[in-house]
């Protein structure tokens, strides 16, 4: 895949949202499933943030600039005064969403641990990203694509089900999970 195969209304949106929130990149599954021509349920536009700069007054504004008729549909007061952060987890602080001309965006406000995001992101072929000038994949996603195994990235992580990975194993038959993967004790993103 390249980038003259993203929709241009996708990339049309993140430049909008980029001129409110520069960081934003679109990331994730609608990638993948652009790359393997299967149905895309949602376009996620990911916003790294640190931790200290999260007001969410302030995002809720910058958001309905974007465009008004989005909806909240999940906030986390971590990063707020008072609050404590999880070692090992990679917060969310909001979750927006907005449909405009049939196709659903999600703005997800999420911790900026300084790392290229899509190197934590918890399964292999969902290791790609979009900043609106080229499209980035982990050595993980190209590796998948080349063997057709689905690995579960940064286990040390454990905020996301093995259900998760069940999902992607059922839209993807064509691959094959990594021996042990779907074991319900491994703890993953």
């Amino acid at each position: 895949m390249n980038i003259n195969q993203i929709p241009q209304v996708w990339i049309d949106m993140l430049r909008k949202v980029q001129g409110e929130l520069p960081s934003a990149v679109i990331a994730g599954g609608a990638l993948r499933d652009l790359w393997h021509n299967k149905p895309i349920k949602d376009v996620d536009i990911f916003i790294p943030m640190k931790s200290d700069e999260v007001d969410l007054d302030a995002i809720e504004a910058k958001v309905l600039a974007i465009y008004p008729y989005s909806e909240l549909v999940l906030t986390s007061m971590y990063g707020q005064k008072g609050d404590v952060a999880t070692p090992g987890f990679r917060n969310i602080f909001a979750i927006w969403r907005m449909e405009v001309d049939g196709v659903i965006y999600e703005l997800i406000f999420i911790e900026d641990m300084g790392e290229n995001m899509i190197d934590v992101f918890d399964i292999s072929i969902c290791q790609i990203s979009f900043d609106g000038e080229m499209l980035h994949t982990s050595k993980e996603f190209m590796r998948s694509i080349g063997d057709g195994v689905i690995r579960v990235c940064n286990t040390n992580r454990a905020d996301r089900q093995v259900k998760r990975l069940r999902r992607v194993m059922d839209k993807y038959p064509e691959y094959v999970c990594e021996p042990g993967a779907l074991d319900e004790d491994i703890p993953f993103l």
